[in-house]
């Protein structure tokens, strides 16, 4: 099963936000450009 982040509207991945990323953590916003939300997608 492949998980990945998208948005709900567009499809369209997130980009890493790297001022609040480091080694151990990931940070990705939670809204994207288009206005839609930013959701876990889970594809088998």
């Amino acid at each position: 099963m492949d998980v990945k982040m998208a948005c709900e509207k567009c499809g369209a991945e997130p980009e890493k936000n790297e001022e609040k990323s480091n080694e151990n953590w990931s940070v990705y916003g939670l809204t994207c450009s288009c206005g839609g939300r930013v959701r876990f997608v889970f594809e088998e």
